[in-house]
């Protein structure tokens, strides 16, 4: 492990059962002889208390119920290459001795909460209960998108979304095969540090929405004029699907819609910029100078980092902003009946769409 990065697992465990705060793994598959490197990062009473650079080797095999396991006698716990009996060695104590690390406060702002210590985390998601229903940090929209960008799809939750195997799975769905056939000409007008992991949709004119939106459009919503932050955005498309980008974007239309945006994804800091990252390896920064607005023209004495924001997680399709007008694309951008044209042209994108699902693992939010 490379300080503190997630590794193979990681979880946040808010709860102690029978005494004890456990994590389970069941589709580890460990060997005599392996070895576990862990952290492991405790808040109790507003204070965090932090070991790292733990260490673990695999001795013995046990039961659920505690008792150990005979691996001569049952093949089931046979290793494939078995190694000599090794002693366990002790995990570090932790870096400080009944006292906890100093809260130093953070610059991040959550609402209805006081001080944040920097490095804490202050938001998880694991995806790993049994509903939706039960998903009780998000909300599911259901509208049809208009400006700024005029997707051709609707979000609705209905046969779109689903838990799976701890992952949040979003899939384009035709309208048709969920009502029936023709419904479209009979329903319709046809004229902070911010960590994601997830696998990105491939399909035409498929486009991720895993995004920053502002809480309060204090300067409208119109043309983005309260700003908006992509932390991951790629189109579907096989000749754009190798790019990925992240940063802000400050209007509708070019360049202030894509001037500030850089190649591959990740946010970490924007109190004084942006520092960018994919697999945890920094790639580009946004420095904002005097201010976005000086960038943008918004409003004077705008600070786009000073709003409040939440995370937006979605798929849409097509628009009239992202992709270039072209001999390949259906539709044009100025175009009167830009969604007529694309469904019109189904039979020449939606054979594309065999992994257009956007599915995502986790979502973490930490303090900077």
């Amino acid at each position: 492990m490379d300080g503190l990065e997630a590794g193979e697992w990681a979880r946040d465990i808010t709860k102690a059962k029978e005494g004890r705060w456990t994590f389970r793994d069941r589709n580890a598959n460990l060997k005599l002889g392996d070895k576990i490197y862990f952290w492991t990062y405790v808040i109790k009473d507003g204070l965090g208390y932090r070991q790292d650079n733990g260490e673990w080797t695999v001795t013995e095999f046990v039961y659920e119920n505690g008792t150990k396991v005979d691996v001569g006698n049952n093949p089931n716990y046979q290793p494939e290459n078995p190694k000599p009996t090794a002693q366990p060695t002790p995990a570090p104590k932790p870096n400080v001795s009944g006292h906890p690390d100093p809260c130093v406060a953070s610059k991040t702002v959550v609402l209805g909460k006081g001080t944040i210590c920097k490095g804490a985390l202050i938001f998880s998601e694991e995806f790993d209960k049994s509903t939706l229903k039960d998903q009780s940090s998000w909300d599911a929209e259901n509208k049809f998108p208009d400006e700024p960008d005029y997707p051709f799809n609707v979000y609705m939750p209905k046969e779109t979304m689903e838990l799976k195997d701890g992952h949040l799975v979003i899939t384009p769905q035709l309208l048709e095969n969920i009502y029936h056939k023709g419904f479209l000409q009979e329903s319709l007008d046809l004229t902070e540090i911010v960590e994601v992991k997830a696998k990105m949709p491939a399909g035409s004119w498929l486009v991720p929405e895993i995004n920053l939106e502002p809480r309060d459009n204090f300067y409208g919503n119109r043309r983005y004029e309260s700003g908006l932050i992509r932390v991951a955005f790629v189109k579907g498309n096989p000749e754009f699907a190798k790019k990925l980008y992240g940063g802000p974007v400050l209007s509708d239309t070019d360049p202030f819609r894509s001037q500030l945006m850089n190649e591959k994804v990740g946010i970490e800091n924007w109190s004084n910029g942006l520092v960018l990252l994919v697999d945890g390896e920094q790639y580009g920064t946004v420095d904002p100078g005097e201010g976005f607005y000086s960038i943008a023209r918004l409003v004077p004495e705008c600070k786009i980092a000073e709003f409040q924001f939440y995370i937006s997680l979605g798929l849409r399709v097509g628009g009239v902003h992202d992709f270039a007008d072209s001999s390949d694309k259906p539709w044009k951008n100025r175009g009167s009946k830009a969604v007529l044209k694309f469904w019109q042209a189904k039979d020449t994108w939606l054979p594309s769409w065999h992994d257009a699902n956007l599915k995502i693992d986790s979502v973490k939010v930490y303090a900077l």
